[in-house]
């Protein structure tokens, strides 16, 4: 057997590790060397081969231990209430940022889209120069509106479109395509 055949996969983010090899004895000594750490609630150092982790589920017919858990994707949520932000979307904002998001509810109707005419709002009325994934849930969350994942949607709207600089420390500034993009060419004609 070649030294392929064996792996210790530890992802951190979803709290799962993985150990696998047709070998059931080195699947449980590796077990063995993760209980102390499972039992001691230390996360591991390392996801590298041969590495460290914790184990939750042993399925010895099939070589395999795995911690029980969700799949790929977190259930937290894509954002979190801006105060400061919140603060500054009194009513009559909000009724200008309606109005604005209406006169191009049909050209700016994806996530990366409304990212874009949103950011643009922020910066024209308040001033606001630099947007993050929780300023986004802010925005649609005070207003009342369905809620995209908003890092996705920022991610997606700066990658794909070009409609704002790369971020610093997860704050976005609206590009010069973005800016044209929400005052002109996304409205209703």
């Amino acid at each position: 057997m070649d030294d392929s055949a064996y792996s210790v996969r530890v992802d951190r983010s979803q709290g799962s590790v993985e150990i696998t090899g047709p070998d059931k004895d080195w699947v449980a000594e590796q077990l063995a060397i993760l209980m102390p750490l499972l039992t001691a609630q230390i996360p591991p150092a390392t996801s590298s081969q041969g590495g460290q982790g914790d184990s939750k589920n042993d399925d010895s017919s099939t070589g395999k231990a795995r911690k029980a858990g969700k799949g790929r994707r977190s259930s937290t949520s894509s954002g979190k209430l801006n105060s400061s932000l919140s603060a500054k979307l009194t009513n009559e904002v909000k009724t200008k940022l309606s109005s604005y998001l209406g006169e191009r509810s049909k050209k700016a109707s994806d996530a990366q889209s409304q990212t874009a005419v949103i950011a643009t709002f922020l910066l024209d009325e308040l001033e606001w120069a630099e947007v993050t994934a929780d300023d986004l849930f802010t925005v649609y969350s005070d207003m009342g509106l369905k809620i995209p994942a908003t890092k996705s949607a920022l991610n997606n709207a700066q990658k794909r479109k070009g409609y704002f600089s790369a971020p610093d420390d997860g704050k976005y500034r609206v590009s010069h395509n973005g800016m044209n993009f929400a005052r002109h060419d996304s409205k209703d004609s």
